[in-house]
């Protein structure tokens, strides 16, 4: 026999070697999962493998997300102008309508009258104001000159008058022209403020086609990709499933298979069972009719038993065999004529409870009281103003 030679180490050298050992494990662990990883990032970034069809489609997807977002961030400023836009054509086109209305030409009527009489009322006070100077005039004149004739003083009061009569004519065919021009020129502004509207809206109409034209035109191409998209997915899917499917279907084969096996054994077993049987009662002697005549008498008399409980047995009253509890629809009605009538409260119940029907009296009421507020800042004399706010009360 060959010598056995045994190597005595210290403790502490033992757990050295055995350390060794452990961090070379770890080191080689460590290099084989960053490998799996390396390779996982390396099959991300093949074409012809689902995990790199995955990550294209994500990478798309990001792609898509972002010119998304561009096109929102380009498209909402639009729409803010827009808006801006249409409020101003909304505003002018309210204004519109109320000056053409019944009311507002009441109302600019009222505040013409004001105008003028705020102008005659200055005229007056001018007027007096000049009287007042010539008379201031007249006793400033040193006494020689009011001793004079008087035929010349005669003459003096008669021209005086005259230039007073030419200057009131002057006036009034003055404040005649003012009045024309006043309304030719309020009815022009009316026509050119009428036909810039007009022109506004179609430029906006047109605007808002062509934007809406844009806008449709951008989400059916956004709808189109996504489709593009969700068919390679879904086919991805498929082919996924469709793997996983082979395998499941082999695994439910063998499983079938074996309870195929399994139930013909079963068979095979009960046959051999009573065959077997078979052998033994034609071995035995014939000691067992009296067994199988027992067991007929009390098949019969369990039959006769469970008939007895349906009413076969001789009665004077018959027994039914439905279920006696009554429901909710077996109980007695009564006639709807018999009950107490309360429809008209009912849909008068219901009609306040449903809202009310649009009409555009709320806006109009609005926009009725901002012209008068603004007309009653203007205005000095509101006494006719206030009669048409006091008819539109009455009628609304």
């Amino acid at each position: 026999m060959a010598s056995r030679r045994v190597l005595l180490l210290h403790k502490s050298e033992w757990e050295k070697i055995n350390r060794k050992e452990q961090t070379n494990l770890i080191h080689t662990k460590e290099y084989i999962k960053s490998l799996n990883e390396q390779s996982q990032k390396w099959i991300k970034s093949w074409s012809n493998t689902v995990q790199g069809r995955v990550c294209l489609i994500e990478k798309q997807k990001q792609i898509q997300q972002a010119k998304n977002i561009a096109f929102i961030t380009e498209y909402l400023p639009k729409t803010n102008m827009n808006k801006v836009n249409h409020r101003k054509s909304i505003k002018q086109a309210r204004e519109l309508i109320f000056e053409d209305s019944c009311y507002g030409r009441q109302l600019l009527s009222a505040l013409l009258e004001s105008k003028t009489i705020e102008e005659r009322n200055a005229q007056i006070e001018f007027k007096k104001k000049m009287k007042e100077d010539a008379m201031h005039q007249q006793q400033v004149v040193p006494l020689c000159n009011s001793i004079e004739s008087a035929e010349e003083m005669e003459q003096k009061e008669r021209k005086i008058k005259l230039k007073q009569r030419e200057d009131y004519l002057q006036t009034v065919e003055i404040n005649k022209v003012m009045g024309y021009n006043f309304l030719y020129y309020y009815k022009e502004n009316i026509k050119n403020n009428i036909k810039n509207d007009l022109e506004e809206r179609e430029m906006i109409k047109a605007k808002r086609k062509q934007e809406e034209m844009e806008s449709l035109k951008a989400i059916e191409d956004i709808r189109e990709q996504q489709e593009r998209i969700n068919y390679k997915i879904k086919a991805i899917n498929n082919k996924i499933m469709k793997e996983r499917n082979i395998n499941r279907t082999a695994s439910v084969y063998n499983q079938l298979k074996l309870l195929k096996e399994e139930q013909q054994s079963r068979y095979d077993s009960f046959i051999e069972t009573g065959l077997r049987h078979s052998l033994e009662a034609y071995s035995e002697p014939k000691s067992k009719p009296k067994l199988i005549e027992n067991k007929g008498t009390t098949s019969v008399r369990c039959g006769l038993v469970k008939k007895h409980d349906k009413c076969d047995r001789q009665c004077i009253l018959s027994k039914s065999c439905k279920d006696r509890r009554s429901t909710k629809n077996d109980m007695p009605r009564i006639d709807p004529k018999l009950l107490v009538q309360n429809k008209l409260v009912e849909e008068y119940k219901k009609r306040q409870k449903q809202p009310s029907d649009w009409s555009g009296l709320n806006t109009a009421h609005a926009q009725f009281a901002t012209q008068v507020t603004t007309l009653f800042k203007e205005c000095q004399y509101k006494h006719t103003a206030r009669k048409v706010v006091d008819v539109f009360l009455i009628h609304y």
